[in-house]
């Protein structure tokens, strides 16, 4: 305490706690059930994640218009063609990464019986 002009004056001090920041280096991947397909068949994809994350969101969008949530997912092509298959991964922190695949969808099977 001092005393300044008869005034008694208390000083305060706001100490901020320092917080560790983390910085969620993470890196993210697909692993799919195999690259070329025929239409209809189902194929299926997950995500890698690699690093210290907590993950908020999946998002996989499949080339073809339509789109699934989840680490874990199965999709249907009804055309042939060439896909590209994007994964978008969200951490809690709002951190996002991204991963392409590359799909063939044929209309017959080239392996032979």
């Amino acid at each position: 305490m001092k005393k300044i002009l008869g005034l008694t004056v208390i000083a305060l001090v706001l100490i901020s706690p320092v917080v560790a920041s983390n910085s969620e280096d993470f890196g993210v991947g697909i692993n799919l059930s195999d690259t070329s397909v025929v239409v209809n068949d189902e194929v299926r994809f997950v995500a890698s994640v690699s690093g210290d994350v907590d993950v908020d969101s999946y998002r996989w969008e499949f080339g073809d218009g339509d789109t699934a949530y989840g680490e874990s997912v199965s999709h249907r092509y009804d055309d042939t063609g060439r896909y590209e298959v994007e994964l978008r991964v969200k951490s809690e922190s709002g951190k996002k990464r991204y991963a392409e695949a590359d799909i063939r969808v044929t209309e017959f099977s080239s392996s032979v019986v």
